[in-house]
């Protein structure tokens, strides 16, 4: 019996685990891409502004794209290097559209070791050899 409830668990955390696929899915279009990528850049330079405050200032960064969830942000990034495919004539965009979305998850990545105290852990570990 007590390997039927591991059993059923191991089940359930892997579906809850794996990515939900959605029907719906489906490559973006080239208008979608291009609306998308326009809206993004556009946040990702506010984000870019608003940290800089933060760091001059003191101010919150209360832009856009630091209220999405790391998550979201993700999904934006795996957004545009479709749309790079779908719109080739963009990709020098597209990809910097990506870039600032992967270092605005690298900004709560090493918020949360900050934050969370793992910085000495971090070192001790990368010194140790363990990547």
């Amino acid at each position: 019996m007590k390997n039927l409830y591991a059993a059923i668990l191991m089940v359930l955390a892997a579906l809850v685990a794996s990515p939900q696929v959605d029907p719906s899915d489906h490559a973006p279009t080239a208008a979608q891409c291009q609306a998308d990528m326009r809206l993004w850049l556009e946040q990702v330079k506010d984000y870019d502004s608003a940290l800089i405050d933060h760091v001059q200032k003191g101010t919150p960064n209360n832009s856009d794209l630091s209220r999405l969830q790391v998550q979201q942000l993700a999904r934006r990034t795996v957004e545009m290097g479709e749309c790079a495919a779908v719109d080739p004539g963009n990709l020098s965009v597209y990809q910097d559209v990506e870039s600032g979305l992967d270092s605005i998850r690298k900004d709560r990545y090493e918020q949360f070791v900050i934050r969370h105290k793992l910085e000495a852990q971090l070192l001790r570990e990368d010194a140790a050899g363990i990547r």
